[in-house]
């Protein structure tokens, strides 16, 4: 920890990046379960990571907020995020073009026998 109480208004101390504090420790300042672990980081890479983070009760109450909020109306069709309105179902030519992109090139348009499902059976 650095001191700077000198010229500071607040006096407190401030905590860097570089303070050598315990994974476990670090995780639960975040919010993170007890035994949590990513094996694929080094351990600063894992303090990084833990650190870079949003603290977990936190994004879960911003998460609840969004899945809560009732007024945003209907949402483009390619599901950007935007907002439509009236009888519209894209929001700007980019979403009708990747909609069509999606379509034209997606794994269900090209599998065999997709076609010779959809005509009449005798």
């Amino acid at each position: 920890m650095i001191d700077r109480s000198i010229g500071n208004s607040g006096g407190a101390p401030t905590v860097t990046a570089n303070d050598n504090r315990p994974i476990e420790e670090l995780a639960a300042l975040q919010g993170l379960p007890v035994g949590f672990d990513i094996p694929a980081f080094t351990r600063s890479g894992l303090a990084r990571a833990i650190g870079n983070g949003v603290p977990y009760p936190i994004a879960r109450a911003l998460a609840e907020s969004v899945k809560c909020r009732r007024d945003w109306g209907r949402l483009c069709a390619c599901e950007c995020g935007r907002r439509v309105t009236g009888r519209q179902l894209t929001a700007t030519g980019a979403c009708r073009k990747r909609i069509f992109d999606r379509n034209r090139y997606s794994p269900a348009a090209c599998s065999p026998g997709t076609v010779t499902d959809m005509l009449p059976t005798r």
